[in-house]
Parts: C-alpha cells; structure tokens; sequence
C-alpha cells in the first residue's frame, strides 16, 4: 500500500509539473494569433474603464495602501497583459510597464515592497516583470524578478515543505497562495532554467490538493 500511495503521488508531481510547464509555456506567448478587438466588446470596456479610472497607476482605494506593491495590482495588470496578447494592441503593454516602472528602479529594487514579511501577496505582481523583462530584455526587470525568486528561496515552510502564506501567519497554507505565487515561480523556473523548481511548484500544488480538500462536498477551502 505504501508503495502504491508513493508512485501515486510521484505520478500526481509529473502531471502538475507536466501541466505547470505548459501554462508557463503559454504564458510567455506574447505574440501570435491576435485580433482587433470590438470597441464595444465588454473586455475592451471593462479595460478602458480601469485605465480611465487608474491613468497613472493602479491604486488601492485604502489609503494606507495606496501606492504600494501590492497583489491587486498584478492581478488587474495580468488581465491587461492578456487584453495586449490577444489584441496586440499596444496601449495595453504601455499601461502596464508605466505601472510597473513607477515601483522598479533601475538597480532592481522595487519600491515599498517589503522582502522580510515573506508574503506571498507581493509575488503576484512579478508575472509583468518577467514579461517586461522578455519584451524588453532590460536588465532591471529581471534583477526585479530576482529579488522575488529569492523570497521564495527564503520563504519559510511548514513541516512539510509548503510555503507559509505570509511570516504572520506561521504554517498556515493558504489555497490562494498557490495563485499567488506558483504562476511567477513556474515562469521563473522556464525562463532561467531552473528544471528542478517545477518539482517544488508541484509540491506545493499537491500538498494544498491534499489538506484543504473538503471529503463530503470535493471542494478545497
């Protein structure tokens, strides 16, 4: 039995490594079968919106938040990034490195990010440096990108190897985490072959699968 239960989840790590693999492939398409988009299409709309409403940067409506590095603004900045890819339409991409160039100076630092809180809130955003780093090959983005790999390499793990959700909360694995984090490690990993990491990135994924899987309604919580 324990035999069976080891190569049952060494073949689990193949296929979320196999299927990591190919989601950090697709995201690196930055270019390829793009179509103008309708104007009035409501992915144009709701885009237009946002960067009407941000026009200098995406912004929290918390003022004790306000001008930060925060996950919010790569996930709003992801969805513009996919508006560029499927469009081609250059605005998109230039929305998206004004914000970004607002927090990253030119030695890769990023400001107001916090490196010793160890959260995995402030990995989200590192998507658009890797992207940036690709379209550009500007230096800066990838020593950007750099740092927050390096918390990862330093992020503190539950007993069994799991990334803690932020230092605050001590091993505790959150099921967003793995949105937070495992994207941008997944392409890092691609990006700079680092093979071994999409072993670490599926651990992650497994582990969640396996203690926040509600066993009466199949959910995760």
């Amino acid at each position: 039995m324990a035999q069976r239960q080891t190569l049952l989840t060494r073949l689990s790590r193949l296929s979320v490594a196999g299927l990591l693999w190919a989601q950090a492939c697709s995201a690196q398409i930055e270019s390829g079968n793009r179509s103008k988009l309708a104007e009035d299409s409501w992915s144009v709309r709701m885009a237009t919106a946002l960067m009407n409403r941000h026009p200098d940067t995406l912004s929290h409506s918390n003022e004790a938040r306000k001008g930060r590095w925060t996950y919010e603004q790569g996930v709003a900045l992801e969805a513009i990034r996919r508006m560029w890819v499927a469009s081609g339409d250059d605005r998109y991409f230039a929305y998206i490195k004004k914000n970004i160039d607002q927090f990253v100076t030119e030695d890769g630092s990023i400001k107001t990010y916090e490196y010793d809180t160890f959260n995995l809130d402030n990995i989200a955003t590192g998507r658009q440096l890797l992207m940036l780093y690709r379209t550009t090959q500007d230096p800066k983005y990838r020593k950007a990108a750099r740092v927050l790999r390096d918390q990862l390499a330093d992020h503190p793990r539950t007993t069994s190897g799991g990334f803690w959700h932020k230092k605050i909360y001590p091993y505790q694995m959150w099921l967003d985490g793995i949105y937070m984090a495992e994207p941008f490690y997944a392409q890092y990993a691609l990006t700079f072959d680092e093979p071994a990491s999409f072993d670490d990135i599926a651990h992650q994924i497994i582990l969640v699968e396996e203690r926040t899987r509600d066993s009466r309604t199949g959910l995760l919580y």
